[in-house]
């Protein structure tokens, strides 16, 4: 009968408007037995908003478990929330992980819209911490649909600038700058509270410093400041948080050469981390380091050497190694623009020596993805040097070497080295005697891109002078040209022809004699279709050779031996063409009947009819793996269709399903796709199959038309039961379609992974 019973109804009618009625439950079922945890929860919930973490997570923990116990669900979800919210925020990301799964599959059942798209964004960014890329992905947009059909525009919001968020964290800033802009669209069109706009301005002006807008930066980040300390704001103060941003302008400043600003902002930095206790990493990082990198970025490399130089004395009573890992990235970066590379190199060098020692023990939290981040510019340092220094072997071992390394890759491979003994037993396992004759390695910087070709003569190099982000800007332009059968031919043969003078023109000599070409392409062009180059005399590259795409030398010396496929290998045809929402396929029995007649020991499996478990126990039996039926995008993959409620993701085919595995085809959308962080987002499905060993995947790159998906696989099976190997029969069914429909989506679609020889 209390006014303040009265008016949780009130909300409870207000969340039922949604269809949400956790509170409308709650109520029902909380009694006087349960006050005490209530109070508890309450408690936890106030911690949880004051950062107060280490205090929270122990009560909500203590009242989910009274709850648990009364059988009051509704309070026991809040309480599992409260207590993965304090979780995530001590930056634990692997026990985050393990708490909230108990409780996503309880509130996946109920009608608690919030509760359910909250529990799904903390998941996302637990997954983000554990470099979890594609499932972070997958769980964001998750919650994002819910929140959009339950009408929750403060959820949605939370959903864009945490998803920016943690596309700054991986340093994809594209991605950051577009879902914080589609973020303030929403913001402006309503009243919402102004933590949010706090949230997009905070990675937008990061983002600006770090691609060297900088005067972009510190309008962004004024905003932000003035935001924050306006004498009437909703946003909690505080004062380390302030402190640090004063600091991050006057480091900005100091790039900008406004020395007298910038000395008033440091300061108003110093007035406010003198009041509270300030870590080290963080003083002496942005303190120190920074100025010099912006400095750096603002073209005075001598400037920032000056800057930095009197750091080094200090990196021996630091005790975070991630410090002097940045303090040694910089330098090299620095030497190297003043092209000193005897000084460049040793730089680099500690600073991967570091990374090496560290990264192994360094399982969680944004502090991995930063780490990784580093990582990868100081590798791209130490070869970027070599090939300053003519050293174009020496260079691409240390490429290779990067490129296989799974730590810094992430990617988690279940094999192990295949032992060489295993190919010298070629003449009696039959093996495909077809050498490689070249392979083209592409390794892209923010000054040029470099290729290596090897063949029977040895390595040689090739250097193209280019803008990073204008290559980058149009091979993504020119894949999605391609993946779209309505685009214009000729512009995408325009863009092609340049693509191709910059990645095959000055290599082209070196392939005269050849006909098979593997290529290893740098991530951040991974989804090229090379096949779909074409060259000044009109030619396609995918006409004229048998192409296949390597993930590296090292990954690929895992892969078991290509065989050869000879008419009795048993075939597993997977037909999910019948899975719900699936629509019909044109040219599925047409699929199914070349391959049974080709292949008499083929096992015909409806994904209606049989279980996932049952098909487990099949799986390892079988030599060639034909998948046909639907793709769906899955965060930065795609997963296959399998039956009512199941999609088969990248996490379900584990290495222990295809042990004798040749080959895997999957004639569906999109199977191919991944991120733009290529190997480092293992999390596709390509990338589960060479996890298993198998040696050869057929896949394709976008959303492929069904009637020619169909042509290609019956002409690719006729031309390999022919004897073909199959980077001849995919280059075979590639021309035949070629012929009649010019448009490379229709063809340049379907690739060959993996290991040729």
């Amino acid at each position: 009968s209390s006014e303040a019973y009265r008016a949780l109804n009130g909300l409870a009618e207000v969340f039922a408007e949604h269809q949400d009625f956790w509170w409308k439950d709650f109520l029902a079922v909380t009694g006087v037995s349960d006050l005490s945890a209530v109070r508890e929860l309450s408690d936890a919930l106030k911690n949880n908003e004051q950062g107060r973490y280490d205090e929270a997570r122990p009560q909500a923990h203590h009242a989910g478990m009274t709850f648990a116990q009364h059988g009051n669900l509704p309070a026991q979800l809040l309480a599992g929330f409260a207590e993965v919210y304090a979780v995530r925020n001590q930056l634990k990301g692997e026990q985050c992980l393990m708490l909230v799964a108990p409780f996503l599959e309880k509130v996946s059942g109920t009608s608690y819209s919030w509760l359910h798209a909250q529990l799904l964004l903390e998941t996302a960014q637990c997954r983000n911490f554990q470099v979890d890329l594609a499932e972070s992905d997958n769980d964001a947009n998750q919650s994002l649909a819910i929140a959009d059909k339950a009408g929750l525009p403060v959820q949605k919001m939370r959903v864009f600038g945490i998803s920016a968020g943690m596309k700054h964290q991986q340093g994809r800033c594209n991605e950051t700058w577009g879902l914080s802009v589609e973020g303030l669209g929403q913001y402006w069109k309503g009243n919402y509270p102004s933590e949010r706009l706090d949230q997009f301005y905070s990675v937008m002006w990061q983002c600006a410093r770090e691609t060297g807008s900088l005067v972009l930066a510190e309008t962004l980040l004024r905003h932000t400041i003035a935001m924050r300390e306006a004498p009437n704001t909703a946003i909690p103060r505080n004062t380390i948080r302030e402190g640090m941003l004063h600091l991050r302008l006057a480091n900005i400043l100091l790039a900008l050469k406004e020395q007298e600003r910038a000395e008033e902002e440091s300061k108003k930095a110093g007035v406010l981390l003198n009041t509270k206790e300030v870590y080290p990493k963080d003083y002496i990082l942005r303190a120190k380091i920074e100025p010099a990198e912006l400095q750096l970025q603002h073209g005075d490399a001598t400037l920032a050497l000056s800057t930095l130089q009197p750091v080094e004395a200090l990196l021996q009573t630091v005790q975070d190694k991630f410090i002097a890992l940045n303090y040694y990235r910089v330098l090299g970066n620095i030497y190297w623009e003043m092209r000193q590379l005897d000084k460049a190199l040793p730089a680099y060098q500690s600073a991967i020596g570091l990374t090496e020692g560290s990264l192994a023990n360094i399982m969680d939290g944004p502090e991995r993805l930063a780490w990784l981040r580093a990582a990868d510019e100081c590798y791209r340092g130490v070869v970027r040097v070599l090939l300053e220094q003519k050293k174009t072997s020496e260079a691409l071992d240390r490429w290779e070497w990067y490129q296989g390394r799974p730590l810094l890759q992430n990617l988690h491979t279940g094999y192990g080295a295949i032992p060489p003994k295993e190919e010298a037993r070629s003449d009696r396992d039959g093996f495909v005697n077809t050498p490689v004759n070249v392979r083209l390695s592409y390794a892209l910087f923010k000054d040029g891109l470099q290729t290596w070709v090897r063949n029977g003569s040895g390595v040689q190099g090739a250097w193209v002078d280019l803008k990073q982000d204008d290559f980058e800007r149009t091979a993504r332009e020119f894949v999605e040209r391609c993946a779209d059968p309505d685009s214009s031919l000729d512009d995408l043969q325009e863009q092609g022809t340049w693509l191709y003078s910059k990645l095959l023109q000055p290599i082209m000599p070196y392939l005269a004699e050849s006909k098979t070409v593997t290529v290893e392409l740098d991530r951040s062009f991974y989804n090229l279709p090379m096949e779909a180059l074409r060259s000044p005399s009109g030619h396609y590259f995918g006409e004229q050779y048998w192409i296949a795409y390597s993930p590296g030398t090292q990954t690929e010396q895992r892969l078991r031996f290509p065989a050869r496929i000879d008419r009795q290998a048993a075939v597993m045809v997977l037909d999910a063409s019948r899975a719900p929402n699936s629509g019909y396929l044109p040219g599925i029995e047409a699929q199914r009947d070349v391959i049974q007649g080709i292949f008499p020991r083929t096992n015909n499996v409806d994904s209606m009819v049989i279980t996932w478990p049952r098909l487990q126990q099949q799986l390892p039996t079988e030599a060639i793996v034909h998948y046909m039926g639907h793709g769906k995008p899955d965060g930065s993959g795609t997963s296959l269709a399998f039956s009512k409620g199941r999609f088969l993701a990248a996490k379900d085919l584990t290495p222990g399903l295809f042990p004798r595995a040749r080959l895997v085809v999957l004639a569906a959308c999109s199977t191919g796709k991944g991120s733009e962080n290529g190997l480092w987002d293992a999390d596709n499905l390509v990338h589960a199959f060479l996890a298993a060993g198998v040696p050869q995947i057929v896949a394709t790159h976008w959303n492929v038309d069904s009637s020619t998906t169909s042509t290609f696989m019956v002409s690719f099976y006729q031309n390999l039961g022919s004897g073909r190997t199959v980077v001849e029969s995919a280059f075979a069914a590639r021309k035949d379609i070629l012929t009649h429909m010019p448009h490379p989506y229709y063809w340049a679609g379907f690739s060959v992974s993996g290991r040729v020889n």
